[in-house]
């Protein structure tokens, strides 16, 4: 309970800080002026902020389409589970509870500490 009013309480404060930084950002005199093919352009502090926002944006869907490419180059090379893996990604609390193990009692290390104390050795049983 505690950390999920921690967790809303540092929400709220950064966006309390990216606000207060914005008007910051507004009243602030100043600016560059880009000069392309002739054309000039005179651009404030905020609208510098909002430009690499959207191409740090624009660079992360880059990568994500890049992503697939290699997965579809991949999936044509004979991997047949490329772009599975690549669409059907499990979040990673999902991939830690599938190797600890749940309340029914499977699990990759479950399974292994059950060998063990049978005798059977490390092995993995199914």
């Amino acid at each position: 309970m505690l950390w999920s009013l921690l967790k809303v309480l540092v929400f709220v404060a950064i966006i309390a800080a990216l606000t207060l930084g914005a008007g910051y950002l507004m009243e602030m005199g100043g600016g560059a002026v880009v000069n392309m093919g002739g054309t000039e352009f005179s651009l404030s502090p905020l609208q510098i902020i909002l430009g690499l926002v959207l191409l740090l944006v624009a660079l992360w869907v880059f990568l994500k389409l890049l992503s697939l490419l290699v997965a579809v180059l991949n999936f044509i090379n004979g991997d047949e589970t490329a772009l599975s893996r690549l669409l059907l990604k499990k979040p990673r609390t999902q991939r830690v509870s599938s190797f600890v193990g749940r309340d029914d009692g499977t699990g990759l290390w479950r399974r292994i500490r059950g060998n063990e104390q049978s005798g059977e050795g490390g092995e993995i049983s199914r």
